[in-house]
């Protein structure tokens, strides 16, 4: 039979001092399979020491365990709340271990009789139990609170700098990860078709004042053997004239030189193109009337498609200029698709000339 224990009041922070014990004496004698059941358990792990006699505290871990979770208790004060200590080293060679400890207190304390009770008809010291061993479980659980105190979280500034640069790494302020994606955008893009999209960073030109030609360089192929088609496009008050430049490359030369336009609206020009040195070709452009001035005028590369495999020749292959050399080289008109629409049209305008003109016995 127990004595009638001290009764202490509940003490749901684990750390007040009323429910404070120390100094209670525990015989290994008297220690029922290993199991020690403290006088005022179901106690707090937290703060719990177990002391050899005139010795140092014994190692959590490798000397004893805590066992025996008291859930209530633990969902009750948010603090994991035990009932015994199991021994696991067993060459202990003293007889009496001193227990501190926090009990929790009030209506818990009541069970501290049934609890000993229980724990000493135990048959077996082994606390560990295989989840495969249990019988007659349930497929699916219900989830119950995980409560925790606020006070426990630990490491939250690390997070919040963690995060932080998480944040710094995909803002865009950040030059140097943007221009990261961006490199690996542009290879995507680059090598999808063989077909080049170009940024009018890369290839848009404002002439601005000026009256003249203009001159267009482009890398050339490695192996110097690629069929390329250029497109560009001349901007202006008049519209948006479309130009389609084709050509294929052979050493130190360029052959099948063709440039198609579309001008029912926009500028029309003239042209010559033509293999410059190794490493570029040149296109000259001058406007049909080049007495006219390239004000208010906008040009653009907008895309390259090449049977080069290696694609990564043009990545920054766009230089406009102006005032280039034109000797010996005799511009021509672009070819149009509504160039025989036009022939046909002033043909048409003729015969009805022809016929207005008539004379009276026609």
């Amino acid at each position: 039979m127990l004595p009638e224990l001290q009764k202490y009041p509940f003490d749901p922070t684990a750390v007040a001092s009323t429910n404070a014990i120390s100094g209670e004496i525990v015989t290994l004698d008297t220690v029922s399979k290993q199991i020690i059941v403290p006088t005022h358990t179901p106690f707090y792990a937290q703060g719990f020491t177990l002391t050899p006699k005139g010795g140092n505290p014994l190692v959590p871990g490798d000397d004893y365990k805590l066992v025996y979770l008291y859930q209530e208790a633990t969902m009750d004060t948010g603090h994991e709340v035990v009932t015994g200590v199991a021994l696991l080293n067993e060459n202990l060679t003293v007889n009496e271990l001193i227990l501190s400890y926090q009990t929790v207190g009030e209506r818990y304390a009541s069970e501290a009789a049934a609890i000993h009770e229980v724990l000493s008809t135990l048959s077996v010291s082994d606390m560990t139990v295989y989840w495969d061993d249990i019988k007659n479980k349930k497929t699916a659980y219900p989830p119950e609170d995980h409560k925790h105190s606020g006070y426990d979280l630990v490491g939250l500034s690390e997070l919040v700098e963690s995060i932080g640069n998480v944040k710094d790494a995909v803002d865009v302020s950040n030059e140097a990860f943007v221009t990261q994606i961006l490199k690996q955008l542009a290879k995507k893009t680059s090598d999808v078709g063989r077909t080049k999209l170009i940024t009018q960073d890369e290839a848009a030109f404002y002439p601005g004042d000026y009256t003249g030609a203009l001159r267009l360089l482009i890398d050339r192929s490695i192996d110097q053997n690629a069929i390329n088609v250029v497109e560009f496009e001349i901007i202006s008050a008049k519209g948006v004239a479309r130009y389609s430049l084709s050509y294929k490359e052979i050493e130190n030369d360029v052959t099948l030189i063709h440039l198609h336009g579309s001008e029912l609206s926009g500028e029309r020009i003239k042209y010559y193109f033509e293999y410059l040195n190794p490493l570029r070709n040149a296109l000259y452009i001058e406007l049909d009337d080049n007495e006219q001035n390239w004000d208010d005028v906008h040009l653009c590369v907008t895309r390259m498609t090449t049977s080069c495999l290696n694609g990564e020749t043009y990545r920054t292959g766009w230089l406009w200029g102006k005032n280039p050399d034109l000797t010996d080289k005799e511009l021509r008109l672009a070819e149009t698709e509504t160039k025989n629409l036009l022939q046909e049209i002033e043909e048409v305008n003729t015969e009805w000339r022809n016929y207005v003109d008539r004379p009276e016995s026609f």
